[in-house]
Parts: C-alpha cells; structure tokens; sequence
C-alpha cells in the first residue's frame, strides 16, 4: 500500500514556462509523488526559495505552430505564483474557438490536475485556472483544448466532436526556470492518447501508435494521503456488513480491489462482504432492481452512465433523457432502498483516455472528458436534490485519468486507492 504522510495543505508558488496548453488542480485529499523526488523536495536551500518565491509571474509562450485556436485569437496565457492561477486571456472577437474547453496538468515533484473557471468568459474573456502543490519545485505544464464550447443539458451529445486530434495541444511544454532541486530525472508527463489507424495489431508497435499510448509515463508516481486513516483500525470493530457495487464492469474492478484491499488488511471474511450488483444502464435502475439489492445489501455504492454514453447501446443516453431516467430511478429504486435502511452512496462516473474511438468525429463511443463531466453534474445535482450522498474521487482518478492500460479500467494504483478510499469513506460510518 502506497506510503501515507500528512503533508501540508498550504499554498506554494510554482514557476513554470511552456509552450503548450494544459493545467490541472490538485484537492486536499491526496497527491501524486515523484518517488526518486519527494526527500529532496523538503530540501530546498533557504537562498534558493527566497529567490523561488520573488517571481510574481511569467508568461506561458504559446505555440503558434498549431492548435484548435488560431494563435491570433490568443492574448496571453499568464501564470501567477501569488495566487497560485493560470489567466488563458481570448481575443474578444476570436472566431475560430469561442468557448475553449481546457484540461490541464502540472507535472513533475509533484502531479496536479488545473480546476478551470469559465465565469469570467463572458464577460472579460478570459478562462482561470486553479492549482495546488504541496511543495515548489520545477513543473511542466500541458494545456488541451477538447471542444471549442461548452456542453449543457440540451446539447446532441452524438454528433458532439471533440476538436481535432492532430489539434489538441494547443500549447507546448517547457520546465521551471527554478532548478535548485535534483531534476535530472524529471520528465514532462504527456497526455496518453490513441491516434487513428492504431487499433489494429499490425500497427501497436510502430512509434506513430506506441509511444502515445505507452503507460510506463505513470509508473513513477504513487498516491499519498494528506489526511492518512487507519482502515484496519475503523474496521475491526464493525459488525458484519455486506458492501454492494452497483454498476457494471468499473464497479466489478472496484470490488475486486476492495477484496484485496481487505484480505491484505486480514478483516475477517464474514465481517465485511463486498459484491457487485451488474445493472449497466441507468434505465436498468428499476423496481425489480431494487428488490435484489435490498436482499443482498447492507450499503450500495452506485455507479452509472458508462454504458448510458458508451458504443455498445448504439446511440449515447441524451443528457435530458438521462437526467429524467436517473430522477426516475431515485424515485423507484434509491427512496425504497432508504426505506429499507440500505445505506446508498452514488460516485461519479470515470473518465476515459482518448481512445481512437472517442476523438473520431462523428465519434462511435461518447465517453469523451466533456460528456462524462455532464453526466457527473446531473448525478450530483440529483443527488442534492433528493438529498443523497455523492462521492465525488476524481482527484485521485482524475489525477491520471488517462493511464487506463485496457482504454477503459483502472486497474492499476488509481483504482486501488478508489477503492481505499470508497471503503474508508463508506464502511467507516
């Protein structure tokens, strides 16, 4: 199990340069770790941060080589230490992309995934970025730009594309002009994604298709806990519980790494049962449905909307008919589960890499960033409107929501620490 430490939540500065376009934010709960980096990065000399902390900001150069947004519709991409933000300024009559949808990552001691803000477009034409590190250091930074406007509920999900895959970077990496660290092993972390024509076998080990889909960029990272919990500890006590995953094959991962989880940690077998419960869509979510879990469970943790936006269903769950059929679910499958005293949590659906399926347009599988966060909003504003619990993990999938070696699961240290966490934040009540 990866190492647990508390680590300070306070706000460090961060110098970066760049050339490309990509951000992320980091929440309290948890952080990526460079393992060969992490001793040195409470080691940093007191001449050497004070000179850290004088830079106020820096400009990002763009690279105007390229990407979904002419390079003249771009006023500037600033990076402010002081408050921790990146400003993507817009020319106000921009004309190639109006609403620029961005993921970001900050790389290198440290993983952070940018939170995007989108209030200020409007009106003074400018998208900020928030991030959080728990250490200074040299970080690369990497900006995309996934569709040029924003989703809501009416949207045509089907025929919506993301940009053009060729275009997706909209700006180019660059590191810190900071280097008193050890950085020699640092390494920019590219987002992972499948180029068309790479799916077929013949085609995997060319350089075109392996080195965009190889996942060995991840290996060096570990999970660590700002608030680290003791789930033996919670757990032996607890009366025998039997853990319900609702859903289809996230949720069977999800119980297959909660099993290991708790055969490693010796919790006795008839104390804790964990089982999944196989409804795939959120229609699936019925009357008959809710009979079996009341039976079988004493806690259900639902998680829904892969198969709702994925290829196998032929077209993707409209966001409109989805938030109808999920309100209809709540009415007819949660409330009576309530009733009945089953403990019921929703999650939020998982993030895709960009599989060749999602970034073709017209695209055959919908599971694209864009549409998945729509789903997560309407579950979680469903959720606050029933009053139900919603567990919200993308900041520790969605630190590397791109590292799924099957294109869909993680199964890998991300679904591991899900789990983890799932079972601390469920079975601990």
């Amino acid at each position: 199990m990866p190492k647990q430490q508390r680590c300070s939540t306070r706000r460090r500065r961060v110098l970066i340069s760049a050339e490309l376009v990509v951000l992320a934010a980091l929440h309290s709960m948890n952080q990526m770790i460079f393992d060969d980096n992490f001793a040195e990065s409470r080691m940093i000399n007191a001449n050497a941060q004070r000179s850290f902390l004088a830079v106020q900001h820096e400009t990002i150069p763009l690279n105007r080589d390229r990407g979904p947004i002419n390079a003249a519709d771009v006023e500037s991409i600033t990076h402010v230490p002081d408050t921790a933000t990146i400003l993507v300024q817009l020319k106000r009559n921009r004309t190639s992309c109006a609403e620029p949808q961005l993921i970001g990552r900050l790389s290198g001691i440290h993983l952070s995934k940018v939170k995007w803000s989108y209030e200020e477009l409007t009106h003074h034409d400018v998208i900020v970025g928030h991030y959080s590190v728990p250490a200074p250091g040299p970080y690369f930074i990497e900006i995309i730009v996934t569709m040029c406007q924003r989703l809501d509920i009416n949207t045509d999900a089907k025929n919506a594309c993301l940009t053009r895959q060729k275009t997706l970077l909209l700006l180019g990496f660059g590191t810190t002009t900071f280097t008193s660290l050890r950085n020699h092993k640092l390494q920019p972390l590219h987002t992972r994604y499948q180029p068309q024509g790479c799916r077929h076998p013949k085609t995997h080990m060319t350089n075109r298709c392996r080195i965009p889909t190889n996942t060995a960029r991840f290996d060096p990272y570990q999970f660590q806990f700002y608030n680290p919990f003791n789930l033996t500890q919670e757990l032996e006590s607890k009366e025998a519980t039997v853990l319900c995953y609702v859903g289809a094959s996230h949720s069977g991962v999800l119980m297959q790494f909660s099993r290991i989880i708790l055969k490693r940690m010796e919790i006795q077998s008839n104390n804790i049962t964990v089982l999944q419960k196989d409804y795939r869509y959120v229609a699936n979510l019925t009357e008959d449905a809710m009979v079996d879990v009341k039976e079988s469970c004493d806690k259900a943790v639902i998680g829904i909307g892969q198969w709702d936006a994925s290829r196998y269903g032929g077209d993707p769950t409209s966001f409109v008919e989805f938030r109808r059929l999920l309100r209809e679910a709540m009415r007819v499958f949660v409330m009576p589960l309530l009733d009945a005293r089953v403990d019921v949590y929703f999650r939020n659906m998982h993030y895709q890499p960009l599989g060749d399926l999602i970034t073709a347009c017209p695209p055959s599988d919908w599971r694209n960033p864009n549409t998945v966060d729509m789903y997560n909003d309407i579950t979680s504003e469903l959720c606050r409107e029933f009053g139900l619990r919603f567990i919200d993990s993308t900041d520790i999938t969605g630190i590397m929501w791109d590292r799924q070696d099957d294109w869909g699961h993680f199964k890998d240290v991300s679904g591991h620490t899900e789990a983890l966490y799932l079972l601390h934040h469920v079975l601990s009540r």
